[in-house]
């Protein structure tokens, strides 16, 4: 007698979180905060998000955190920046009529300027 194997399957109900290099506490937050984005029902949102980190710094990490409860939010996905940039930059999808509602925090230090060194 031979069994049937079957299938199972259901919605994944888990945050989309996105994480970008490796974080160490001894880099400081450079830049955090909220981007929200609702939608009217009636679509799929496709966005590119590009933030910039003012001055001669360094990212080494980017943490971006999925704060729609039951994995309704948005699902982002890495595009251009991040580790030795100023810069990260990354895609979000969302399910039909939903929006989405993401915490970014970005990790990395300070550049030491050259010409000061030199003038020292």
């Amino acid at each position: 007698m031979q069994e049937n194997p079957r299938v199972n399957f259901k919605p994944n109900n888990k945050p989309h979180h996105l994480f970008i290099g490796r974080c160490n506490p001894k880099y400081k937050v450079l830049h955090q905060e909220h981007i929200i984005l609702t939608n009217d029902g009636k679509s799929h949102v496709s966005a590119n998000i590009r933030m910039n980190v003012e001055g001669p710094v360094y990212i080494t990490c980017v943490n971006i955190y999925d704060e729609v409860p039951n994995g309704e939010g948005g699902y982002p996905s890495f595009a251009a920046g991040g580790v030795g940039q100023n810069f990260v930059e990354f895609n979000v999808l969302t399910n039909y009529g939903k929006g989405f509602h993401f915490f970014v925090q970005i990790h990395g230090y300070t550049k030491k300027d050259t010409n000061q060194k030199r003038k020292s």
